[in-house]
């Protein structure tokens, strides 16, 4: 009989514990979301730290400072500041890209061939200013943030807006006034493109100059372009007394002269 005296108290005590361990349900949901989903967002604007809010998602910007406050600042934003990544988003700025001075261009520098004494050239796979295919080609690596870059041309169309260029292109090496490549005087003559491949043909018949389209260099009838616009190698032809001509110095010469 005198067992019957416990059982009241361990019905007592079974209830107390159920109690003693027993948590809001609305708690147990909050910890649990938590858990699965990371940092919950900021409520008050504060960050990381004891809170471990985090500024995903907020009114009060997307970056965790050093601080623990949420903005969208350089202060809170660049890692060089301290910003939190584990509480919010972190931007590296782009650095400032100067004109080259010294023909030194790329990452490495943040300076470009545009803007200063290289305007017009490219910068190389290597980080150098030039004009040549070497640094302008895509293909050869040409960085086109850092200055202009060209391609041979696939379609016989070339200079103006685009970037295509007539060297060692299939349809000919010079590009004529109305943009198109080809080799024939009227692609290689007055007006041509230089900046779009080459200008002036070797002479097919012995007649050189700009109207001809046509340069000694290279023919079979003399290096020399004489005043009359003839190609030879007498006096007559290469004498600059005599009105040998040598062209532009930004395009291919018509020839080469001699002194006297």
């Amino acid at each position: 009989m005198r067992s019957f005296h416990y059982v009241p108290l361990v019905i007592t005590i079974l209830l107390l514990a159920n109690h003693s361990f027993a948590l809001p349900a609305d708690l147990l949901e909050g910890t649990s979301s938590a858990i699965s989903n990371g940092p919950l967002p900021s409520p008050d604007g504060t960050c990381g730290g004891q809170n471990a809010y985090t500024c995903t998602g907020t009114s009060y910007g997307p970056c965790c400072s050093s601080y623990n406050f949420c903005g969208n600042l350089t202060s809170h934003c660049l890692p060089s500041h301290g910003c939190q990544p584990k509480f919010g988003t972190c931007t590296t700025p782009s650095p400032t890209i100067t004109p080259s001075l010294d023909g030194l261009c790329g990452t490495t520098t943040s300076t470009t061939c545009s803007g200063g004494p290289w305007e017009g050239s490219c910068c190389s796979s290597y980080g150098f200013c030039g004009f040549n295919s070497t640094f302008c080609l895509i293909s050869q690596g040409c960085q086109s943030a850092f200055g202009k870059c060209t391609q041979i041309s696939p379609f016989g169309t070339c200079g103006g807006n685009t970037n295509y260029i007539c060297t060692d292109s299939a349809y000919g090496p010079c590009c004529s006034e109305a943009g198109y490549c080809g080799s024939t005087s009227a692609y290689c003559g007055l007006r041509c493109q230089g900046q779009a491949g080459l200008c002036l043909a070797p002479s097919e018949d012995g007649t050189c100059g700009w109207e001809r389209g046509y340069t000694c260099l290279g023919s079979r009838f003399g290096a020399c372009c004489s005043g009359s616009g003839w190609c030879g190698e007498t006096m007559a032809h290469c004498s600059v007394k005599g009105g040998c001509q040598q062209g532009l110095l930004s395009n291919p010469h018509l020839g080469v002269c001699s002194e006297p």
